[in-house]
């Protein structure tokens, strides 16, 4: 897409046209399973329920890595999410792996999540964000 080189120039290692492209399929390459290798620390999921009936929420959490003796169980971190999701999320509680961000967009906010990449986040996961918030313009 048109946007692939600006997406690359803020860190991405991969660019996934998602118009060509189904992440679940990326993340198969044509195997029958995803490989933990290719699974993710954590995923910010910007697209699910902003507006065109998007939901990524199931596949993304199988995109993440399983716990292990030495890391977590990877995280999906929503800023939006079906009815049901918030409901649960302000009332009982989410699964552990399972985030709501609720947050005014301020500069140490984005300086917080910019830290926890620099210190070893380097997987997390920037395709949601970065592909659906550019999304008309490939």
């Amino acid at each position: 897409g048109k946007n692939a080189d600006l997406v690359k120039g803020l860190g991405a290692t991969d660019v996934i046209d998602y118009t060509q492209t189904d992440i679940t399929s990326y993340c198969l390459d044509g195997a029958d399973a995803v490989k933990e290798e290719a699974k993710f620390d954590a995923i910010y999921d910007a697209a699910s329920y902003s507006g065109a009936g998007e939901d990524y929420k199931d596949a993304s959490l199988k995109l993440l890595k399983l716990p292990t003796d030495t890391n977590g169980h990877g995280q999906y971190v929503a800023i939006n999410g079906s009815p049901l999701f918030w409901i649960r999320g302000l009332t009982i509680g989410l699964p552990a792996n399972q985030h709501l961000l609720l947050m005014k967009p301020t500069t140490e906010d984005f300086d917080y999540l910019s830290n926890l990449i620099d210190n070893g986040w380097e997987d997390f996961f920037f395709f949601f964000f970065f592909f659906f918030f550019f999304c008309n313009e490939f």
